[in-house]
């Protein structure tokens, strides 16, 4: 990002920048929303939107696909929802085992 001159944005002018923004759109979730706050929360609204992780890797620019890792944070609705997904499995497999079928089915 550049200033009116054309000048690159300093590393702290632009966190000062992307704070302003952030208190003027209030968010309080978050003590300091910082450029690398955005990066971080970008990955998981891509994640959430179903891009791979290979492809996340490339936008976020990094150099090797492992670093990803560092990136992957867990929305509580997704807790919630693989919780009611490990429910369901548990009560399909129990139910699988008092008919002497104890597999799981292919689908929940």
């Amino acid at each position: 990002m550049r200033n009116d001159n054309g000048r690159r944005l300093s590393r702290g002018e632009l966190s000062y920048i992307t704070q302003k923004i952030a208190r003027e759109a209030g968010i309080t979730r978050l003590k300091r929303v910082t450029p690398h706050v955005i990066r971080h929360t970008l990955n998981v609204i891509r994640r959430q939107s179903g891009i791979d992780s290979l492809t996340r890797s490339a936008l976020l620019t990094h150099t090797s696909p492992s670093s990803i890792v560092s990136y992957e944070h867990l929305d509580p609705a997704e807790l919630v929802a693989a919780r009611a997904t490990q429910r369901l499995g548990l009560a399909a497999y129990l139910k699988s085992a008092t008919t002497g079928q104890n597999k799981l089915p292919e689908k929940l």
